[in-house]
C-alpha cells in the first residue's frame, strides 16, 4: 500500500539551498562593496580636511610676517638660525609631516606638528609678496595635492630672501610684528 507523504524530495532542497546561497552570496556582495566604498569616501575626506586645515593654520600664520626667509633645509638644531620670536614652518623628512618651530631665548624653542597625515612633499615658492605652496599627501589609496597662495601684507618683495634653489625650498623662517 501506498501511502501519499507529503514533503519535499533531497533533490529539491539542495536546489533551493543552492539558489538561496546565490542570492545571499549576491546581497553580502553588494553590501560589502558599499560598506568598502563608504570607508574610501571617508578616507578620502579626512585626508582633504586635514590638508585643507593645515593650509589654512600655514595661511594664518604668514599672512601677517613682517619679514619672511626661504630656507633650502629642514632645521635641525633650529637654534642654529632662529632668533627669538622668529617662527619656521618646514617639512620634516623623517615623519613626513609640517611643523613649526617657535624661536625662544638662546636654543630653546617650541615644536609642533599642524599636519596630521603624511605628507609626501612641501613646495614653496615666492612670487612678488605672495607666497605659493603645494601640498601633496596619500593615506592608504586616496591621495589629495592642494595648491594655495598667501598675500604677505606687511612683506615687500624686497624685504623677503631666498637661501638654495627654488625647486628646493623647505623651510619658511618669519616674524610677526610685536604689536601682534
Amino acid at each position: 500500500m501506498w501511502r501519499e507523504e507529503k514533503g519535499y524530495t533531497l533533490i529539491e532542497i539542495l536546489i533551493v539551498l543552492f539558489i538561496s546561497g546565490l542570492v545571499l552570496s549576491g546581497v553580502y556582495s553588494y553590501f560589502s562593496f558599499g560598506t568598502l566604498s563608504y570607508g574610501s569616501g571617508v578616507d578620502k575626506t579626512e585626508l582633504q580636511q586635514s590638508l585643507r586645515l593645515t593650509s589654512e593654520r600655514i595661511t594664518r600664520e604668514l599672512r601677517f610676517a613682517d619679514r619672511v626667509k626661504l630656507k633650502e633645509e629642514e632645521p635641525n638644531k633650529p637654534g642654529e638660525y632662529l632668533d627669538e620670536g622668529d617662527y619656521c614652518i618646514y617639512y620634516c623628512d623623517d615623519d613626513h609631516k609640517i611643523k613649526i618651530y617657535q624661536g625662544e631665548d638662546g636654543d630653546d624653542y617650541h615644536e609642533y606638528s599642524i599636519s596630521r597625515p603624511l605628507v609626501n612633499e612641501f613646495k614653496i615658492e615666492m612670487d612678488g609678496a605672495t607666497l605659493k605652496y603645494e601640498i601633496e599627501s596619500e593615506s592608504g589609496d586616496a591621495s589629495y595635492r592642494l595648491e594655495s597662495s598667501v598675500f604677505l601684507q606687511n612683506v615687500d618683495s624686497g624685504e623677503v630672501s631666498v637661501e638654495g634653489e627654488p625647486d628646493n625650498l623647505d623651510a619658511i623662517i618669519f616674524t610677526l610684528p610685536e604689536d601682534f
